[in-house]
């Protein structure tokens, strides 16, 4: 589900001032630095959720193994 990174257009001077330019990629740079912060933050979010659904099965698990175990182990005293 990972995505690429953004994609920043540079600026063509055209009949901008350098410091125009400078502006405008300086406010994409930072328009991307807060997408991907933003995009870090949903996927360890959903990473976490996931780990935490597959720790609860292998816990269930291994809770309903061990009582069967024990169970077994009774019936054949």
């Amino acid at each position: 589900m990972r995505q690429g990174l953004p994609v920043i257009l540079i600026p063509s001077l055209g009949n901008q001032s350098p410091q125009e330019a400078k502006t405008l990629l300086l406010s994409q740079l930072t328009k991307a630095k807060q997408k991907l912060s933003a995009d870090y933050m949903a996927e360890r979010t959903e990473q976490q959720l996931t780990l935490l659904k597959n720790r609860n099965k292998w816990c269930i698990g291994a809770l309903v193994s061990g009582i069967l175990f024990i169970y077994i182990w009774w019936l054949t005293k």
